[in-house]
């Protein structure tokens, strides 16, 4: 649960959108994060932290 609210606030994700992800989102290289239909049904990235890593 403590990874999901750290994921949550450091990102600034809307909870729909990351009740959404999945593992092949998460670019642990890029440090991003693709959201798939995001707000407005189109795709956007977030920047992800190295603590959440």
């Amino acid at each position: 649960m403590n990874v999901l609210l750290s994921l949550l606030c450091s990102t600034g994700l809307r909870r729909s959108e990351q009740l959404n992800l999945i593992i092949w989102d998460i670019d642990s290289k890029s440090m991003l994060i693709k959201i798939r239909q995001a707000k407005g049904n189109r795709n956007r990235y977030t920047i992800r932290s190295r603590s959440v890593l």
